[in-house]
């Protein structure tokens, strides 16, 4: 009991950055607007979760036309081993927000169901708790 007790307090708080990257990521990808992005370069997240990370900057063009280069919004799950400097040219889907196009994320929907699946198990795992408490 103590075991899923303390299992279930990380993992109910790690799901918090999970449930902040959710709401931005659903509102981008269903109100902000699209583009193709390129990864140009790395750079440290500078987070202690991802500390070693290395985070794609991307680039895209916004609805002027003008070029944005930076790093998008991510979770704990982001998919480092998923982007490459030009590999193959890839190109990535980008939705960022209108008023300020520095507001991005890359469309990934694994890193999308992973984070949906974190909140779940820890929601699940934490009515459990309280059932197996009071019962």
């Amino acid at each position: 009991m103590l075991f899923h007790s303390i299992f279930t307090l990380v993992l109910a708080i790690l799901s918090i950055k999970s449930v902040f990257f959710l709401r931005v990521y659903t509102t981008l990808v269903l109100s902000g607007l699209k583009a193709v992005g390129r990864v140009i370069a790395f750079e440290g997240s500078g987070s202690l979760m991802t500390k070693n990370a290395n985070i794609p900057k991307i680039q895209f063009l916004d609805q002027n036309g003008q070029s944005i280069i930076g790093k998008p919004i991510y979770s704990w799950l982001l998919e480092l081993n998923f982007y490459g400097i030009n590999k193959n040219n890839t190109e990535y889907y980008v939705f960022y927000d209108s008023a300020d196009p520095k507001l991005f994320v890359v469309r990934s929907h694994i890193e999308f169901l992973t984070n949906v699946f974190l909140v779940v198990a820890a929601v699940v795992l934490l009515v459990w708790l309280i059932v197996k408490v009071f019962s």
